[in-house]
C-alpha cells in the first residue's frame, strides 16, 4: 500500500486561513496534534486568520487538521477509532469538526528521509526525538495494515494517510487536502532537492517559531 503525506493546498486562491483553536478562552493546539487522545472540553472555537471561501479541509497555523462534517465522517468510516471528531465553532461558518489523530506509528525511513535529532545540549527531555525532517520518508513495511491515518512517532506535526484514505476523502470532497507521496521517491527528492510537502514544513515551522522561539526552525 501506498502511503501520503497529508497538508493543505496552499494553491487555492483567496482560500481562508485558520489560526488559533481555543477552549474556553484557553489555547488547545498542542492537545490536538500530540497523537493522543483529546481530554479537554467538547467544542472548540477555531480563529480565522485571514477569511475566504471555507475549504473542506485545512491545517490551522499550528497544524490542526479541520474538516467539514461531510469529509470527517468519511475518514472516520476508514480510520475508525484512530482518530477523533470534536465540533469546531468557526465566526460566520457551521458544520466543522477538529480532527484529532490519536495513532502514532514509528515508521520514518531514516535511510532516504532527511532529518535533525535533539541532543542533550538542546533540549533534554526531548532527546532522541526528531528536530526536523527537511525530507519525510516512510518505510511501509513498518505499518500495518489497518492503519490508514496516523502521526509519526518522535515527529507529530505530520500527518500520514494510506491510500485507501486518499481516495475515500476524494470521493467524499476534499477541497483544500494536498496529498504528497512519501512512501517511494519522488525525482525531484531523488536528487536530494526540497519537494512541495517540504517547503511547507518550513513554512509551518517559522509561522510557529515565531509563538515558541527559534529552537523550532528547520534549517
Amino acid at each position: 500500500m501506498r502511503y501520503f503525506d497529508l497538508f493543505d493546498d496552499m494553491s487555492v486562491k483567496g482560500r481562508w486561513h485558520l489560526s488559533e483553536v481555543t477552549a474556553a478562552g484557553e489555547e488547545v493546539n498542542w492537545p490536538l496534534t500530540d497523537g493522543r487522545p483529546y481530554q479537554g472540553m467538547t467544542r472548540v472555537a477555531v480563529e480565522v486568520q485571514y477569511p475566504g471561501p471555507p475549504l473542506d479541509f485545512t491545517l490551522t497555523a499550528f497544524g490542526v487538521p479541520v474538516a467539514s462534517k461531510k469529509l470527517a465522517a468519511a475518514v472516520r468510516a476508514v480510520a475508525k477509532g484512530d482518530v477523533e471528531g470534536v465540533p469546531a465553532r468557526i465566526e460566520g461558518h457551521s458544520g466543522f469538526e477538529v480532527l484529532n489523530v490519536v495513532r502514532t506509528v514509528d515508521c520514518l525511513d531514516e535511510q532516504r528521509s532527511r532529518f535533525t535529532i535533539w541532543t542533550d545540549k538542546d533540549q533534554p527531555e526531548k532527546v532522541g526525538h526528531y528536530e526536523s525532517v527537511p525530507r519525510l520518508r516512510v518505510d511501509p513495511k513498518r505499518i500495518s495494515g489497518d492503519a490508514h491515518l496516523f502521526r509519526l512517532a518522535r515527529w507529530e506535526v505530520a500527518l500520514v494517510v494510506s491510500e485507501r484514505l486518499k481516495e475515500a476523502m476524494e470521493r467524499a470532497g476534499c477541497r483544500g487536502a494536498r496529498f504528497d507521496l512519501v512512501s517511494e521517491d519522488a525525482p525531484a527528492s531523488a536528487a536530494g532537492e526540497a519537494g512541495p510537502t517540504d517547503r511547507v514544513y518550513q513554512a509551518l515551522f517559522e509561522a510557529v517559531a515565531e509563538e515558541t522561539g527559534p529552537s523550532n526552525r528547520i534549517p
